[in-house]
């Protein structure tokens, strides 16, 4: 602790020994700088309460406000001592209560704040259910004290509000404290110190409130201690090292305690009320504590609306109406929870998992739109035929899961897979269309296939590629149909620890723009650097990366190294771009636009420098969560391109609604290019469709010198393959720019010869074409 906080402490803790000193010893000369010495400790403690926010970041609002409310109420007492020192007798109502009273509303907010900092949920509620208590609790007390104080104390009406509003607020707070205690589990220090200091305000403001007026210029005596030791607490609290407790659950009993406790009293007091007489106050008191219940009570139904609409909303695909993976897994999870902490009931559950057969080929021919229509009526088709209390849910694109809990065994899981089927029999009436659908489904039944989650689903998954497999339309799990299971873990086991120790590497494969004849980037290819079987191609690991969840971390790896090598080529005089390939399951992250921007901020890059590359068959999942992405990465300038185009999902609708910047052609369309009429036209109306859509064209799997020159005729605006240069390491592509950084290919007939920009004299490529001409790239000399 620094050591301005100690000399506070030290301070305030001097402040409560003089208060102590002088109770006990009434007429020494330490009791007659105890007012000053008060006054002092109050203002420390307030001090100390502020430093905490000024020093340390979490939590911070709450201590501001504590701190204040201490520094008012310092204020208050200097106040106090003032008027106490020129007034005899001294007046029961000052202008210190007009310090002192603000404190309460300070206190309040503070201790909410620093509630709402720690409970999960939060009811916003309650922000009303300290207001209640009060109202409550002043009804009762005006009720049951406020005659008898009058007669006992000699004082008029008016200090005998301002008395009550004391002791009425420290008990508000001490509620509010014992209720965070109660649901904290009663091991945090913080809430006990807090606590320990509403307790002793209480006893002080009680203590006063019966003090008749002849006695207020009286020593405080032992009352004089209290305050002192209050703001010594309430420093404590601010710095006291918080005990790791579990998260405070503001529900059930605990969320309506106070506002329960608020309208019994008040009720209370205006049945009593109605039998004898009872101040006025205390009834406008216990009708605003009611009214005040209404309408808590009208805010609470709201919140538990929101909620219910919320955790529907949570739990539900939007498109079909069914459960959505979240609600599967959920259940999944608390079916084989309970089966293990019973494991002798004998309880089986089974997991169903569907795929619809051809399912794609409706998107490619009839587009996205019937697709969509045709799972949205299949989702009732499906649910009709379910038991009730099952539970079917749509995981996404085109799979479907079934649990059954409780079966009998397999027999019980064919017959559902049975009707689920039967359902599918029947044809769908979709856009003015009769459309036949089939499914596969694979069965995987607990305990016998697994106890946990994940293997359940691996085990259905299994079971429902062998049912395509075999044309049959459901399949139960066996161990012989999964013959690869051990070898696709060990390789998982493998790339994890490979993944942690650096071995994935990447290659990079030069992009020719034809205007300029200069490389103006590279793509980045994953390669695994296998400690056994040597250097690996994506084709022998990605797959398994996909399965068993690190292709989030292997794609960060990839971005991280591909940037890092880009600055590193810009550095060197190089205006370069970099490609990175993007999965499935990477593209449908909520938190991938964020990554790539602190990527790009950790390499120095603008976001121009990256271009990521998608499949069509990328989208398949949920082209809605997709495109929202993609739309993320657009905006932060991020360029983004379409790879394999042409051979993948839908391809005209998804270039028509991706914010894409390039699509690259599949090397399969050019087979053929320059000797078959067909591939050719292919070729010349893609080019001439993206350019008239402002998309540039990039055709990969480049080999030979005649292909290149058919590409330029008609109009491509990158290449890439082995003709150009083959994927080489990190290290090699600076030898390879060194090497060609002042030989340039000779511009061929159209290719722009004599133009500083590479735009004019293009040959072919209708809608303008050139679109990446700008860069200045390192030039390269062509060699196979």
């Amino acid at each position: 602790m620094p050591v301005p906080l100690r000399l506070g402490f030290a301070l305030a803790g001097a402040g409560v020994l003089i208060a102590v000193w002088s109770a006990a010893r009434p007429g020494s000369p330490v009791a007659g700088i105890n007012d000053t010495a008060q006054v002092v400790a109050l203002a420390v403690g307030a001090l100390l309460c502020l430093a905490r926010p000024a020093l340390v970041r979490p939590e911070r609002a709450p201590w501001l406000f504590l701190g204040v409310a201490l520094l008012t109420w310092s204020v208050g007492d200097a106040i106090w001592a003032a008027v106490a020192a020129n007034e005899d007798p001294a007046p029961a109502v000052s202008l210190a209560d007009a310090a002192y009273l603000p404190c309460y509303p300070l206190l309040y907010v503070a201790l909410v704040l620093l509630i709402r900092a720690k409970a999960a949920p939060f009811p916003r509620t309650v922000w009303v259910d300290g207001v209640l208590g009060a109202l409550g609790l002043g009804a009762v007390m005006v009720a049951l004290v406020y005659q008898p104080l009058l007669a006992h104390t000699g004082r008029g009406p008016l200090s005998i509000a301002v008395g009550l509003a004391y002791p009425v607020g420290d008990v508000v707070l001490v509620g509010l404290t014992l209720l965070a205690i109660t649901v904290a589990g009663f091991r945090e220090p913080t809430w006990w110190l807090i606590a320990t200091a509403g307790a002793l305000a209480v006893i002080g403001d009680v203590t006063w409130l019966q003090q008749p007026v002849p006695d207020f210029n009286a020593p405080a005596g032992w009352t004089g201690v209290l305050w002192p030791a209050i703001a010594l607490l309430f420093a404590l609290a601010a710095w006291r090292r918080p005990v790791p407790v579990r998260t405070l659950r503001l529900q059930g009993w605990t969320a309506l305690a106070m506002p329960t406790t608020s309208v019994v009293g008040a009720l209370a007091v205006l049945v009593v009320a109605t039998r004898v007489a009872v101040p006025t106050a205390a009834v406008v008191f216990a009708v605003a504590s009611v009214a005040g219940t209404l309408l808590r009570a009208v805010l609470t139904i709201h919140e538990v609306r929101v909620a219910a609409g919320n955790q529907h909303q949570a739990v539900t695909d939007e498109l079909t109406g069914l459960g959505n993976r979240r609600l599967l897994l959920q259940r999944l999870d608390a079916a084989l929870a309970e089966r293990a902490a019973d494991p002798d009931a004998g309880t089986r559950h089974a997991l169903l998992l569907l795929d619809l057969d051809r399912f794609k080929e409706i998107n490619d021919t009839l587009g996205h739109p019937v697709g969509d229509e045709l799972l949205r009526r299949l989702g009732p088709r499906l649910a009709a035929a379910v038991d009730p209390g099952q539970t079917l849910a749509r995981l996404g694109g085109d799979e479907f899961g079934l649990l059954l809990v409780g079966v009998g065994g397999e027999a019980e899981a064919r017959r559902a897979a049975d009707r689920l089927l039967d359902a599918l029999a029947k044809p769908f009436a979709v856009a003015g269309l009769t459309l036949y659908v089939a499914a596969s489904i694979g069965i995987a039944v607990a305990p016998e296939h697994g106890e946990d989650t994940a293997t359940l689903l691996r085990c259905a998954d299994v079971a429902m590629y062998e049912a395509k497999r075999r044309r049959r339309g459901r399949v139960v799990y066996r161990n012989r149909s999964d013959q690869h299971t051990r070898s696709r873990l060990e390789l998982a086991t493998t790339l994890r620890r490979s993944l942690d120790a650096g071995q994935l590497v990447c290659h990079y494969q030069p992009q020719l723009d034809m205007v300029s004849r200069r490389v103006v980037g590279f793509e980045a290819l994953a390669r695994w650097q296998h400690p056994r079987d040597g250097l690996l191609g994506p084709a022998d690991f990605l797959a398994v990366a996909e399965q068993t969840g690190l292709m989030t971390r292997l794609t960060e790896i990839v971005l991280d190294a591909a940037l890092a090598e880009c600055a590193r080529w810009r550095a060197g005089g190089h205006e370069l771009q970099v490609s990175v390939n993007l999965a499935a399951s990477t593209l449908l992250d909520a938190g991938l636009v964020d990554r790539i921007d602190a990527a790009l901020a950790r390499a120095a890059l603008p976001p121009a420098a990256l271009i990521v590359e998608i499949t069509e068959e990328t989208l398949v999942a949920d082209a809605s969560r997709a495109r929202s992405t993609l739309t993320g990465l657009h905006g932060l300038g991020v360029g983004v391109s379409i790879d394999d185009y042409g051979v993948g999902y839908s391809s005209l609708s998804y270039l028509r609604d991706l914010p894409a910047d390039e699509l690259k052609l599949d090397r399969s369309f050019l087979t053929g290019l320059g000797t078959d009429p067909r591939a050719t036209a292919i070729v010349r109306y893609t080019v001439e469709l993206a350019h008239a859509l402002d998309v540039a064209v990039v055709a990969e799997g480049v080999e030979d010198a005649a292909t290149l020159h058919v590409l330029d005729q008609l109009g491509c605006d990158r290449v890439q393959g082995h003709f150009i240069a083959r994927p080489m390491d990190a290290r090699s592509v600076a030898g390879w720019l060194r090497a060609r950084g002042s030989r340039t290919r000779p511009a061929e007939p159209g290719a722009g010869a004599g133009d500083p920009t590479g735009e004019t004299g293009r040959a072919g490529g209708a809608g303008g074409g050139g679109h990446h001409g700008h860069f200045t790239g390192a030039p390269v000399t062509l060699e196979p």
